[in-house]
């Protein structure tokens, strides 16, 4: 089977990238960074080695200056063009959506549900959606790329993701739960991959929102957390 694949948002040829699954077989997924999406042929995404979430997670941290293409409404299997089902699902971190294909060919998932499902993403509480509000009209979504009115709604109004931030506390939380499991799988101590954690990185909400000029909040925890993965 082919592992370059056409993108259903834009149509460009995606990244393929080798991962590692938690039997030890390697299995090929496909992201296209301008789209901020993942392809994940069946069954791909949830027995992917600890290893292997945190490779994608520094992939996704290291093209975070690139432009998010908006999702078109209609988007196509890259395996059989069959029109993409918006799915629903609710896992430990809260909701989940996707695009998936009615014929079983794998699933298609934004970066921010990839990060929301291994849990680098949290949902905003009230009193921090409150305090958005005052400062900030209008947001991005960090799934669809599709815009929120934040005084009317309290999730994409496109895609129905809620309202979330990558804050310090959800990302080093998750980095030592994937760097943990890392390391009790490996056979070896040697084989274990270390993640430098620093608690002098600023996130997000310690910023006054009054002074940033970006307007997708994932993104602006993404670009935060510079020090935590490449110090």
């Amino acid at each position: 089977m082919n592992d370059s694949l056409q993108c259903p948002g834009c149509n460009e040829t995606m990244t393929a990238e080798a991962l590692e699954r938690s039997d030890g077989r390697a299995e090929t997924i496909n992201l296209c960074f301008p789209c901020r999406v993942i392809w994940f042929d069946q069954g791909e995404s949830g027995p992917l080695a600890p290893q292997a979430v945190m490779k994608l997670f520094q992939a996704i941290h290291t093209h975070r200056g690139t432009g998010q293409r908006p999702l078109p409404q209609r988007l196509r299997c890259p395996r059989c063009t069959v029109p993409l089902e918006l799915t629903h699902d609710l896992v430990k971190t809260g909701r989940l959506t996707y695009y998936r294909c009615l014929h079983g060919h794998g699933r298609l998932s934004s970066f921010f549900q990839f990060l929301r499902e291994k849990q680098f993403v949290r949902d905003l509480s009230p009193a921090e959606l409150t305090r958005v509000r005052a400062e900030i009209r209008e947001v991005r979504c960090s799934s669809c790329g599709g815009p929120i009115d934040l005084q009317r709604d309290a999730s994409c109004p496109y895609c129905g993701a809620a309202i979330s931030v990558l804050d310090r506390d959800a990302v080093d939380k998750a980095v030592r739960m994937w760097t943990d499991a890392q390391a009790k799988r490996a056979s070896a101590p040697q084989s274990a991959i270390q993640v430098p954690v620093s608690h002098d990185v600023t996130f997000a909400q310690d910023t006054s929102l009054a002074t940033i000029d970006l307007p997708e909040l994932v993104s602006l925890g993404l670009s935060a957390i510079g020090t935590l993965l490449d110090g």
